[in-house]
């Protein structure tokens, strides 16, 4: 407890505004009341935690950013037009910004492959890319093909939801909404880049 005044390292969860930004979008007024009671929030905990401790490192971090959604795109159809059988020659998975398909046979690839290319709301994540991305493993488990959304277009309907909604994330990381941020009252090294950046810090922090 901060109050005992017997603990080095103390982690705050406050997940609400995510859901706010998903149902209200990023740059809503809601949005906005949201970010108000939060900095109130953590303002106080930051100033009673002063008033126990000689010493008080602030981090305030989010995991990731929010797009405004301004359109949609309906793959389902698209796919299930072609002449091959959920199941049986391929397998799919429609999340909110991001279609992965498994396949059974080699023609069932092409066709669908060759579908994905031409769309202009999305394109498709290539081994290259998703290792620079770190994010590519050398099993199929996760998919076989990826087609991710443009920023801001949701896969709607999709297995995540039948309606679109005004926030968003899951985009491409270098997307413009897609950055998330870190601010402390101590000096950020310049090398913190990656969510995965995150542990290091705060073992430096707890080094010091």
């Amino acid at each position: 407890m901060i109050s005992e005044a017997k603990i080095k390292f103390c982690y705050v969860y406050l997940p609400k505004l995510d859901s706010v930004m998903h149902n209200h979008g990023p740059f809503s007024e809601a949005t906005k009341a949201k970010l108000e009671s939060l900095q109130k929030q953590i303002s106080e905990l930051y100033h009673f935690a002063q008033k126990v401790y000689d010493d008080v490192s602030l981090y305030v971090i989010s995991d990731h950013g929010m797009a405004p959604v301004h359109d949609s795109f309906d793959l389902m159809p698209m796919i299930n037009a072609l002449p091959w059988e959920y199941g049986k020659d391929y397998v799919a998975f429609y999340d909110s910004t991001m279609a992965r398909f498994w396949f059974f046979n080699n023609a069932a690839r092409d066709d669908i492959t060759s579908l994905l290319s031409k769309l202009e709301c999305g394109s498709i994540v290539d081994q290259k890319e998703m290792k620079e991305l770190r994010v590519w493993f050398p099993h199929d488990r996760f998919g076989q093909l990826y087609f991710l959304m443009n920023e801001g277009v949701l896969l709607n309907p999709s297995f995540m939801g039948l309606k679109p909604i005004p926030g968003m994330h899951g985009y491409h990381p270098d997307a413009p909404h897609s950055y998330s941020i870190m601010l402390s009252n101590q000096s950020i090294p310049p090398d913190i880049q990656s969510i995965t950046d995150i542990r290091k810090t705060m073992e430096s922090e707890l080094a010091k």
